[in-house]
């Protein structure tokens, strides 16, 4: 994106984003903060998508218009935290995990040292889980120049149908991506 900003032969960008292996959204935010900026060029930049999650369709509200398959849909409906904790599998095989505790909310080794949250952990797994949430909920409205508000009832709602997604306004086009040239998306 960097270069194709200063390429004065490129006037547009289409982006495809596909499922992202990465639990993590460190990743996703970094290539939506891209798009952003590549936006301020004044070149267009489009997203097509064949399917889309909550990171899949994140990142597309970063761009001007969104392409969705028409057979397809928009899998929006929140963030959620999943913990393992591994203490219990570890006495059955008679191993113990030796660490050192620095405070309440250094967790990492909680998942070696407990069966459960503790209280500090359980707190700071719920602060950043809303945190996330707070991110895709005004990344999105604020891509799709929706209000906050509208945005939330629309992730309480989802997933989406390819034909809700777009009466809801979460895409602008239903499309094939061999139609996308029809659309002027590339």
């Amino acid at each position: 994106l960097r270069r194709a900003k200063d390429d004065p032969r490129i006037d547009s960008v289409l982006i495809v984003p596909t499922h992202f292996d990465s639990p993590y959204w460190g990743k996703v935010q970094e290539l939506r903060d891209a798009i952003l900026d590549f936006r301020k060029s004044g070149k267009r930049i489009s997203a097509f998508l064949e399917s889309g999650g909550d990171r899949e369709y994140y990142l597309a509200t970063a761009a001007d218009r969104i392409y969705l398959l028409p057979s397809s849909g928009i899998d929006l409906k929140g963030v959620a935290t999943y913990e393992v904790f591994l203490k219990g599998t570890l006495d059955k095989l008679g191993a113990q995990a030796d660490f050192e505790k620095i405070g309440d909310y250094k967790t990492a080794p909680n998942q070696l040292t407990q069966t459960t949250f503790t209280p500090a952990h359980r707190e700071m797994s719920g602060w950043l889980t809303r945190d996330m949430f707070e991110q895709l909920v005004r990344g999105i409205a604020e891509g799709r120049r929706k209000n906050v508000e509208d945005i939330r009832a629309l992730v309480d709602d989802g997933p989406f149908l390819a034909d809700q997604a777009l009466r809801a306004g979460l895409v602008d086009t239903l499309a094939y991506e061999d139609q996308l040239d029809d659309h002027g998306a590339v």
